[in-house]
Order: structure tokens, then sequence, then C-alpha cells
């Protein structure tokens, strides 16, 4: 009895396994053999540059922790008609990795202030400012050559003239569309403004510090949304892979990071090939489905009379499904997680910069806040 059993698991688990989607050659042993074998060489080739880096560059994703890169990943893969997880992304091919704790002085999890002064200036602030300066205006008053734009167009142009050596863009009062909703003809894509950054940047022949935020990927777990969170995740992605095609890791510094993580989970055991909006395989205790993607609190709480809604693939993918929320809040939170950093060249002494770039002094960047968007930049002075 005991083996027949067994060949009722066995037959389950293949079953199961023919429901997800595998490549043929993994079946084989070797195949793993020989991507283990590759991976171990590409390590063993791998050396740290000799020279201090002239360029620098910061990617922060806004509450871009580990699950939300996981995610990410399987998402951008499935939209290139793969099954997910077994494809890259761009920031994945970095060369080094590493975890970053985050915290606030005064709290566990960190809010998205206090991180953001500890990166750019070193440290945790805790502060609002009042002083209602009009700074756009006292910008353009006290720069030669500075332009502002706000829209795509204007962007383009003035990135390509000769004659504008301070750049700031406002495309939007408030917070810029999502990546889905965007409109293509009058927005610039998160790739396109730090394409035309380094356009301005890169004309300073002593070097130069940029700073890149996809901003919105923190709103959209906020939300609940995880289909503009992870969204926005790929456009993150894809300015960092623009910003690869445009410089050289020989004499630019690469990081990318993150502030915090998030409360959003993605787990239940999916199979390969299912959309990562999709049902986790299986039912839960209540006999109802549940979505692989989950958040610890947030606006997607859905409990009524002791009971939560049923859900279908038909809801859970469309861009704007809440997904569900296990404490009810109007605001999902950060999670205290550490967060992923990764970089595309390591000097033989550590991270060390040379030139203008590594004076913080003369540090300047393009940002794009979460808060709104913001485009700017200038040429480091010798």
């Amino acid at each position: 009895m005991q083996g027949a059993w067994v060949l009722l698991l066995l037959l389950g688990l293949e079953l199961r396994l023919s429901l997800g989607v595998i490549p043929v050659e993994e079946e084989d042993p070797a195949f793993w053999n020989r991507q283990a074998a590759q991976a171990l060489e590409a390590a063993k080739k791998l050396q740290p540059i000799q020279t201090p880096a002239k360029n620098l560059i910061i990617f922060l994703g806004d509450g871009m922790g580990v699950s939300t890169v996981t995610a990410t990943r399987i998402l951008k893969g499935q939209m290139s008609g793969k099954p997910g997880p077994e494809t890259p992304l761009v920031m994945d091919q970095f060369p080094y990795l590493a975890l970053s704790k985050t915290y606030n002085v005064d709290k566990h999890v960190p809010d998205s202030a206090g991180t953001a002064t500890a990166y750019l200036c070193g440290v945790k602030g805790n502060m609002i400012r009042k002083d209602k300066r009009n700074l756009v205006q006292e910008w353009q008053a006290k720069q030669q050559g500075a332009q502002y734009v706000w829209n795509r167009t204007a962007l383009m142009q003035a990135s390509n003239d000769p004659s504008v050596t301070h750049l700031m863009g406002l495309f939007e009062p408030g917070d810029m569309n999502y990546e889905v909703q965007r409109d293509l003809t009058k927005d610039p894509s998160l790739a396109e403004m730090t394409e035309a950054a380094l356009r301005l940047l890169s004309r300073n022949p002593h070097g130069f510090y940029l700073f890149v935020e996809g901003g919105r990927i923190d709103h959209g777990h906020h939300e609940n949304v995880a289909y503009r969170a992870l969204t926005e995740a790929i456009e993150f992605d894809n300015a960092i892979d623009k910003a690869s095609q445009l410089t050289s890791e020989n004499d630019t510094l690469t990081l990318v990071t993150a502030d915090h993580s998030h409360v959003f989970s993605f787990g239940g055991y999916p199979l390969r090939g299912s959309s990562v909006f999709g049902l986790a395989d299986g039912k839960a205790s209540d006999g109802k489905s549940y979505t692989s993607i989950l958040y610890g609190n947030g606006p997607g709480y859905q409990l009524s009379g002791g009971a939560r809604p049923d859900v279908d693939e038909s809801e859970s993918g469309t861009p704007t499904y809440r997904q569900q929320a296990a404490v009810p809040l109007s605001s999902e939170t950060h999670g205290a997680f550490y967060v992923p950093s990764n970089f595309r060249a390591l000097s033989c002494n550590g991270l060390t910069m040379d030139g203008p770039s590594s004076e913080f002094s003369k540090f300047c960047c393009l940002c794009t806040l979460s808060s709104s968007r913001i485009l700017f930049q200038k040429l480091l002075s010798v």
C-alpha cells in the first residue's frame, strides 16, 4: 500500500510540473552543471578596476526591496515571452552584490525623508522645509546657460543644445503619471531622463555625479497595486540599461540600491510560467483562491463579516487590481528588511572616486523624487 501512495505522489508531482513551464534543456542535469561552471569561470576572471572612478552614478529604487526585485525579474522575463525567473534584470548582471540595512534614528522602519538625507548628505535628517522659497526661480537667476523644461520634446532638445549647461525639468505639478499611464508624447520616461542627463554631464572631462530615483515604485506599493509598482521597477531597470550603454565601467562607478522595502510578499508556490499577478497554486483554508502577491497591511484589506472575497486571474491581472492586505490602513507601510545593492565596478581600494565627483560640495544630480519627478542636473565646475 505504501508503494501505491508513493506512486500516486510521484504522478501528482509530474502532473503539477507539467502544468508549469519548464524548458526541455533544464530537465538535463548537464544544463545546470554548465550554468554553474560558467558562473564560476566568470567569477574567477573578475578583477577590480585598478584606478579610481571618474564618474559616479547612483540609482535608487524607492521602496525596492528584495521581494520587489524578485517579482520584477519574473514580470520582465514574462513580458519578453519567457517563463520569468531565469531572465536577469540589468541590475542582476552587475558583478558585485550586497545587502544594505535600513532604519531611522528613531524608528525601526525607515521613511523616505531620513533615508534620502542619509544617501545624499551622509546624515539621517529630521526636519520639514518651511521657507516657502521658489527654488526654480532662484536656480534660474543663479546659473548662466540654465534652461527650465516641462515636457519631453523640450527636454530632448535642451540635452542636445551645446549652449545649455544647466537643465531643470518639472513635468507635472505633483507626481508624474505611472509608467503604464504616461503620455508618451508629453512626458519623458525615466530612461529618457537618464539619457538626457548623461548627454549633458558627460561633456565635462573632469567627471560627474548623477543620482537617479525611481520614485513611483514606492507609490504603487503604498496603494497595494502591485502592477503599478512592478512596471515602475521595470522602467527603473530600463534606465539602468540606458546608463550602462552610455558609460564605461573603466571610469564610471554605478551603484543600484534602495532606501527601504515594503510589506510586500510574493509566495504561495505559484507554478513557473504563471503570471506574477496570478493565483497561488491551491486554495486557502477558507476554500478560496489567493494571489501570489499579498501585502501585510494597506488599503487592500477586504475582510467583511469575517470573510474575504474570492479572486480569479481575470481580476488580479488587471493594472488597477488592489492586492489583498492583512491589516486595514489607508496607505501601506514600509518594511524593515534589507535592500539589495548592486555595483557595476569596484576599484582595488574599494569604493573610491577621483575628480570633481569625489567632492560632496560639487555633487549634482538627476533626481526623480517620489513626490514629483524632477530632472535637475548641471555640469560640474572644475
